[in-house]
């Protein structure tokens, strides 16, 4: 993970910005699918190239609508589809926290449930850290890159180190807060997650996602990624803008982010994965309510899941680098999925744009 991605994440609710008010609400889904290509036509006049972008509304389990634009590396000659891959970094949490609360609900997790009782050989301030302090940022576990020896290393040591390697690296820096008295936006408690999840289960995570998540869902476009990852003879990339055009970078992921960032997916396996998680396949509602709620005393967080209010109704997802924003809206059990592989801030506050638009959708009904 770099700086900027961590930095991104910190900051991703502070970027949202509201729709115009003079912009009236879509009458239909035709006409909701059309305003939205046209926010993003506005909103990302200063990328010097066609944005990759794919959306949809899903609402009670059902592709309402869906808009696509762009090739899928600038200037190409493969135009975007539903099936197109894009880096979900941070938003990968969504997995990873919906995995957990499946653990909660088959028994083999609980929240309350301390990090010592499942792990051994963990730092004595580790020991206490409850599973939902994790989940909502509330541990005070330190980033593995702010230890500069870790930083230090090349890609190629740090790529496929394991878990119990990384974490021992994080383990050599203090906390930063006792453990539930605030939060703080970080990786590291994710990546714990993933390894109290292979205890439990006696897998590997990614087993346990394929076997829990992926595979009943059959959400087959759905990778793991690490930095040198090819999937078909392509690199998942994002797209910076660099003067009139574009440098094409490839994030520093390792292993022991599958659980954080480390993952590439489509909009027709986000879909499925929403639609999972709406029509309760993957966890039951009240399970699934829990993982958005707000976390009492964690302004901007719930379990796994970030969280804001707009005209006084919840709105919870997450967003991942400056490209991603799926944002649920429990009240009418709407989600919008926004995907792009163009890193700009405007991209992302599209993506927020885009929930609202979504609920000025909803509302007006």
């Amino acid at each position: 993970m770099n700086k900027l991605s961590i930095f991104i994440a910190v900051i991703s609710l502070q970027v949202l910005a509201s729709c115009e008010s003079n912009e009236t609400a879509p009458e239909n889904a035709s006409e909701l699918a059309a305003q939205i290509g046209a926010l993003v036509d506005q909103r990302t006049g200063n990328v010097p190239f066609e944005a990759p972008v794919a959306w949809a509304m899903i609402e009670n389990g059902q592709t309402k609508a869906s808009f696509i634009q762009g090739a899928e590396e600038p200037g190409g000659a493969t135009k975007v589809s539903d099936r197109t891959l894009f880096i979900l970094a941070s938003t990968a949490k969504l997995l990873t926290s919906t995995m957990v609360m499946k653990a909660v609900e088959e028994g083999k997790l609980q929240l309350t449930a301390k990090a010592g009782e499942h792990l051994n050989g963990l730092p004595a301030t580790w020991v206490p850290v409850t599973i939902g302090q994790l989940l909502s940022h509330a541990d005070g576990i330190p980033d593995v890159m702010e230890n500069e020896r870790y930083r230090a290393l090349p890609i190629e040591k740090r790529e496929h180190m394991s878990r119990t390697d990384y974490l021992a690296h994080a383990a050599e820096m203090p906390l930063h807060f006792t453990p539930g008295s605030q939060s703080r936006y970080g990786q590291t408690g994710f990546v714990l997650l993933s390894v109290i999840l292979e205890k439990v289960y006696g897998k590997s995570y990614e087993e346990i996602v394929r076997e829990k998540i992926l595979n009943p869902l059959e959400m087959t476009d759905t990778r793991f990624i690490t930095h040198h990852s090819a999937i078909e003879g392509s690199k998942p990339q994002i797209f910076e803008v660099e003067g009139k055009g574009f440098r094409a970078v490839t994030p520093e992921y390792v292993y022991a982010d599958f659980a954080t960032a480390g993952v590439c997916s489509s909009l027709r396996d986000m879909s499925r994965f929403i639609a999972g998680l709406q029509n309760n396949r993957l966890i039951t509602e009240p399970h699934f309510r829990q993982l958005y709620t707000p976390v009492k005393g964690l302004p901007g967080f719930a379990l796994g899941w970030e969280y804001r209010y707009k005209d006084g109704e919840l709105m919870a997802g997450h967003s991942g680098g400056w490209s991603v924003v799926v944002m649920h809206l429990p009240k009418s059990n709407t989600t919008s999925i926004f995907l792009s592989s163009a890193a700009d801030e405007s991209i992302l506050t599209t993506g927020y744009q885009a929930a609202e638009k979504v609920k000025q959708f909803i509302d007006k009904r």
